[in-house]
């Protein structure tokens, strides 16, 4: 029959046998009193337990827990019989008040496991601008092994903006401590220097990246949510540019001929043959790289001047007829004469090899 301390069973437990020790009575062995062991532990461990009733609503159930080890030797570690009988009674008061020691244990352990949850957490948003910077450039900025997605330089136009302007000085803060203050001291001191549109540039850019940081989880929201161009560099106005040498109408100056600068340096730029005629055809027809790199010839006409654009190639999905000029011809009876013999205007690298 299990022996009684005062109400409550007590017993050291291994998983060979449970050893009782007594000194109270049977009849103390009642509703809302600590009741008796049970048998568990890994092989070889002895345990103290006991069990115990609570009342749950109307009813009793009875529940067991382990208060300690067996102290086998003086000095060693665990419980002795007097200290297992002092935690034992603690827990038959605690019960009678309602206070459940499995439930406690759980919580307990809800607990850490929330705190190691909030820990890792809060490891994972410790990056730095660096580092976002990198996952951004990998998981956005560069063309994935199809040849899709990213930008189209790879991202190095967008690189060269953030590893300049916002690296060089708060690499290695951490994203979370990034705020309007850190990007205002930059884009301020950029806006003073006349560089406006160079400062909105840098807003587009870094948006990106942060709103990258948020879908990422690393950030809750952007520090630039909210902040619009007119606040940073004021709003992009439309400007006339005049690259052939002109008077300036405010100092009537003498203004340099730009294009004649860069026709002069081109031929010893290093640019293939082909590139070259296309810098020279996008200027003279006014037309994007891209229509120019999907171009046929059977779309060209150099008998009566004519270039025509399918929709299909153009920005605005419409089909365009572009008259050209002699100088555009000339370009183009050159690139003739170099892939006049592909059904592309300009053909891929493979077609090199046939």
């Amino acid at each position: 029959m299990p022996a009684v301390f005062n109400g409550f069973v007590l017993a050291m437990v291994s998983s060979t046998h449970v050893k009782m020790f007594s000194n109270g009575s049977e009849k103390a062995r009642m509703k809302n009193e600590v009741l008796g062991p049970d048998v568990t532990g890994k092989a070889g461990a002895k345990n103290w337990q006991v069990r115990y009733s609570i009342k749950v609503g109307e009813d009793w159930i009875n529940k067991k827990t382990t208060i300690g080890q067996f102290k086998a030797v003086a000095g060693g570690a665990g419980l002795t019989v007097k200290e297992a009988e002092r935690k034992a009674e603690e827990i038959k008061i605690g019960a009678r008040g309602g206070v459940d020691p499995v439930a406690m244990k759980y919580q307990a352990a809800k607990q850490r496991d929330e705190a190691e949850r909030r820990e890792k957490l809060e490891a994972a948003k410790r990056v730095t601008m660096r580092e976002l910077f990198s996952r951004w450039q990998s998981d956005e900025l560069m063309v994935n092994e199809k040849g899709k997605g990213g930008h189209k330089d790879g991202g190095a136009g967008a690189s060269w903006w953030i590893e300049s302007k916002i690296l060089g000085t708060y690499g290695d803060l951490e994203v979370k401590n990034f705020s309007r203050t850190e990007f205002f001291k930059i884009a301020d001191a950029m806006k003073r220097k006349g560089n406006k549109r160079s400062a909105n540039v840098l807003l587009s850019l870094t948006k990106q990246m942060m709103g990258y940081a948020v879908v990422r989880g690393i950030v809750e929201r952007s520090p630039l949510d909210g902040v619009s161009k007119k606040q940073v560099g004021g709003d992009d106005v439309e400007r006339d540019r005049v690259l052939c040498e002109y008077e300036d109408p405010d100092t009537h100056k003498a203004v340099p001929d730009e294009l004649a600068e860069l026709f002069k340096k081109l031929p010893d730029s290093g640019l293939s043959e082909m590139s070259q005629i296309a810098i020279h055809l996008c200027l003279a027809i006014c037309c994007r790289i891209g229509e120019l790199m999907k171009a046929r010839w059977i779309d060209v006409n150099l008998a009566t001047g004519e270039w025509f654009i399918p929709e299909e190639n153009s920005k605005n999905g419409k089909p365009h007829l572009i008259n050209l000029s002699s100088y555009a011809t000339e370009y183009f009876l050159r690139l003739q004469g170099v892939s006049g013999g592909a059904e592309w205007v300009y053909p891929s690298r493979d077609w090199w090899g046939t």
